[in-house]
């Protein structure tokens, strides 16, 4: 059985045997990429949907001035695209390895597009797209939330908040790096650890390698 199929919720509700028929009629491509390569740029002309099968990337927003911001955080069974993405800039859009990783590749216009039989895995999976870009929309309105936010600690509140809510536990493993999130609440690496090295030392957050301890009714 295929990696994607059993790790992207792209393929919920389909079977090995739909899968394999679906990857030839769509003639998907598998690509390696090593950590630090660009696997993509958002384009006009970029209209494939990428699943990652395995290893990690990001998608990057880059400025003007060469300043980044990540926008999303890419780990095995994650989808990307263009297509997932209502920016203004999209040229402005990549996504970067960030661990070795292997890429699948469908057209998008295969996926939207039936073919005359209306087979009904096709038809699962045109919902399950769908299903994910209303994840997409809900993790991109959380992201916004966090920048929105004035400082850098407000900033910090609000994503510990998030991911605590998520894993249903003051406690919690980060995601990436603390590089990583400095660029992800789209603030300055140093001034940013200096900030969690405050809430460290107020009790707000305990800190165990990537392990999370955020308690919130300090700050609540």
């Amino acid at each position: 059985m295929d990696i994607s199929l059993q790790t992207s919720d792209l393929f919920n509700n389909i079977s090995a045997e739909s899968y394999n028929k679906m990857m030839t009629c769509f003639s998907t491509s598998v690509r390696s990429y090593k950590s630090g390569e660009t696997i993509c740029f958002y384009d006009s002309k970029n209209k494939k949907v990428g699943i990652v099968e395995s290893g990690k990337a990001i998608v990057i927003n880059t400025f003007l001035k060469g300043s980044q911001t990540i926008l999303e955080y890419l780990t095995t069974g994650s989808i990307f695209g263009e297509i997932f993405y209502f920016h203004s800039n999209t040229e402005n859009i990549s996504v970067v390895c960030s661990a070795d990783a292997k890429v699948r590749f469908i057209d998008y216009t295969c996926i939207i597009k039936t073919c005359s039989n209306a087979c009904a895995h096709h038809t699962q999976l045109i919902n399950n797209m769908f299903s994910m870009v209303s994840q997409k929309a809900s993790q991109l309105s959380e992201h916004i939330d966090i920048l929105s936010r004035r400082s850098i600690r407000e900033k910090l509140v609000a994503y510990f908040s998030i991911q605590s809510s998520k894993a249903k536990s003051q406690t919690f493993k980060m995601p990436f790096s603390f590089s990583v999130l400095a660029d992800y609440i789209s603030s300055d690496r140093s001034a940013m650890m200096r900030e969690i090295k405050k809430m460290r030392d107020e009790g707000i957050i305990i800190i165990n390698k990537k392990t999370i301890t955020f308690n919130s009714s300090i700050i609540y």
